[in-house]
């Protein structure tokens, strides 16, 4: 008995085995990075932007513009750090709310995306530094407003 047991145990884990190296393993769709600024652009094309903040971020998409047609090679030290710290004092002067830091400054970091999205399409810095702006107001609405102080 004991061994018939063990036959049929050894049986059922070598179809297992068998079954997974004989099936083909399943393809895995990745979202292409396109389709994701893609997906962002079209999010984001068309949120407002409030009157208290928004001309502010438009100055700071319009510098980072500037910045980053100097040399790509200093982009991230020169132009993403004060763009991202810019951003983050507004927040901080112009928004009562707490943020979710983390996932603020992680999605940020993708609005310069949106405007390069934008730019594919239109060819106006001006508009696209507004798109980006709204990118970003989109941020701001996602992880830092309407995000209530915590009391611990």
């Amino acid at each position: 008995m004991l061994s018939l047991c063990s036959l049929c145990a050894c049986v059922l884990l070598a179809s297992f085995w068998l079954r997974a190296f004989i099936t083909p393993p399943e393809k895995l769709e990745h979202p292409r990075i396109e389709d994701r600024v893609s997906e962002l652009y079209n999010t984001v094309k068309d949120v407002p932007r409030s009157q208290k903040v928004g001309d502010l971020l438009v100055t700071v998409a319009s510098d980072r513009v500037v910045c980053y047609s100097h040399s790509p090679l200093t982009r991230l030290t020169e132009c993403i750090h004060p763009y991202l710290e810019s951003i983050v004092a507004i927040g901080r002067e112009h928004v009562a709310s707490a943020p979710d830091l983390g996932a603020f400054m992680r999605n940020a970091r993708f609005c310069p995306a949106a405007y390069g999205a934008c730019m594919g399409e239109k060819h106006n810095s001006n508009a696209c530094a507004k798109v980006e702006a709204s990118c970003l107001e989109y941020v701001y609405d996602t992880f830092w407003r309407g995000r209530p102080f915590q009391n611990k």
